[in-house]
């Protein structure tokens, strides 16, 4: 947690939120401290996973695609810098006006909004978290799609090659793998029309029991 109020303030909020844990709690930061704190922590996390060397983290180094990274939340108005810095940004801008903060918009990758008038922060957090979630369906309808256009592609070429594919053959196969490709990425769009529910950790703020022990 980077926030620039007080250490006190900072672990009451830290402890109230309760639905994850904090690594560490970094209070009266200004925003050019929290830059500093999150091109650190960014640094690191892309070292650690270069450093992890799995083969997903080789593949993509040799693509030249980015590795690790860091995710920051921040409401983006004294900390657009920090979102701006980080490998993803998510402010959760929630004027009560309905207007949209000019430096949360250029700074951030998503914003998570909140009907004007609903006063509280904790659903906030919690599409934060179906944000992540529908972030990585989307990435693995991705790589579904390309899986299936590559097999498509080797198996009609080796076929055609063997025996002689005809013609029209080989281009119904091509354009049956783009329906399909089209298809399997309509499945995101069920995510998206399913009414937003709050996850499982409203339940453990309501019966205590279920809260994760650290």
């Amino acid at each position: 947690m980077l926030t620039g109020d007080t250490r006190q303030n900072a672990e009451w909020a830290a402890e109230k939120i309760g639905i994850t844990h904090f690594e560490g709690v970094y209070a009266d930061l200004r925003p050019e401290e929290k830059l500093e704190k999150v091109r650190e922590f960014d640094a690191s996390l892309r070292a650690a996973a270069v450093a992890g060397g799995s083969l997903r983290s080789r593949l993509l180094s040799w693509m030249g695609a980015s590795v690790g990274g860091l995710i920051m939340v921040g409401d983006g108005i004294n900390d657009a810098p920090a979102l701006a810095a980080a490998t993803a940004g998510i402010s959760l801008e929630a004027g009560a006006d309905g207007a949209l903060n000019s430096n949360a918009v250029d700074g951030s990758d998503a914003l998570v909004l909140r009907r004007a008038g609903d006063s509280s922060w904790e659903s906030d957090l919690d599409r934060v978290a179906w944000l992540l979630r529908l972030a990585r369906q989307a990435r693995r309808i991705v790589v579904q799609n390309i899986c299936l256009a590559l097999c498509s592609i080797v198996g009609a070429s080796s076929v055609t090659l063997a025996s002689g594919m005809p013609l029209w053959l080989g281009v119904l196969l091509h354009e049956g793998t783009t329906v399909l490709v089209g298809l399997n990425s309509l499945r995101l769009f069920s995510s998206l029309q399913k009414p937003w529910r709050p996850p499982f950790f409203r339940r453990r703020r309501r019966f205590p029991f279920f809260r994760r022990r650290h």
